[in-house]
């Protein structure tokens, strides 16, 4: 039986996500074949948390679970990152998500640095609007992060060997460290549950424990802050009934 952990489709194992420098480094370590592209790609997957299947779509299937194609026998993609769908004055990329087997459209912001590498790769490539800026398939986005984890020294992250879906994890986790609120990260995530989102937590228990310092720090400063305040009113009142019993005896 597995647990609601385990159904979210999160990552159980705690170090199953890289570092912004890993990041970095398997960047660099796509420097092979059509290495713009490459390096692009993975720019994308580690800078959004998209999903492969959101950043170079899916074959579409029939009824009877078949690969649909078209009159020329080729196979319909359908989704998947389009120059169309790039914002570039508002920072923001219309993702076509797929949730419970139903796809809807989500605008979701973007880093600016990225969103100009992507409209500088579409001039630069004479992509048209409505084709995809990558068009490959999922197991060769597979490769390429192997391949480019291969060159960076990085063929395993945590207890599995790299691929796409650690970026995701990746983005999380430093959403998370960086104090994202959980809402917020559930929706750049486009998450169906907050319980999903909320097991990203189990990858980084450490985040827990800070969060838990931080809080008894600040519940600390409050008491502080209270008996002081109890301190100066009890000072003022001894104050207040001297001067009156003073006040009184002159009256007398």
């Amino acid at each position: 039986m597995k647990s609601s952990f385990e159904e979210c489709n999160v990552m159980v194992d705690l170090k199953g996500f890289l570092t912004p420098k890993e990041v970095r480094q398997l960047i660099k370590g796509a420097n092979f074949g059509e290495k713009a592209r490459n390096q692009l790609l993975i720019k994308t997957l580690a800078y959004t948390g998209r999903r492969t299947s959101e950043v170079v779509g899916l074959k579409m299937l029939d009824d009877k679970g078949h690969v649909k194609t078209n009159k020329y026998g080729q196979t319909i993609i359908s989704g998947g990152l389009k120059p169309s769908n790039i914002d570039s004055e508002n920072n923001q990329i219309l993702w076509s998500i797929v949730k419970k087997k139903k796809r809807e459209m989500r605008w979701i912001p973007c880093i600016p640095e990225l969103v100009k590498q992507l409209v500088d790769y579409i001039d630069i490539m004479g992509i048209k609007p409505y084709d995809r800026v990558f068009p490959i398939t999922r197991q060769r986005v597979f490769g390429i992060v192997r391949r480019a984890g291969k060159n960076a020294g990085i063929e395993m992250v945590g207890d599995k060997m790299i691929h796409p879906h650690h970026l995701r994890h990746s983005y999380a986790i430093l959403a998370i460290r960086n104090h994202v609120p959980i809402y917020k990260l559930k929706k750049l995530m486009a998450h169906s549950s907050i319980i999903v989102t909320e097991a990203y937590f189990k990858i980084a228990p450490e985040d827990l424990r800070d969060s838990a310092e931080t809080i008894g720090e600040a519940f600390r400063k409050t008491v502080n802050e209270i008996i002081n305040e109890e301190r100066v009113n009890s000072t003022k009142k001894v104050g207040g009934i001297s001067s009156r019993k003073k006040s009184k005896t002159k009256k007398w």
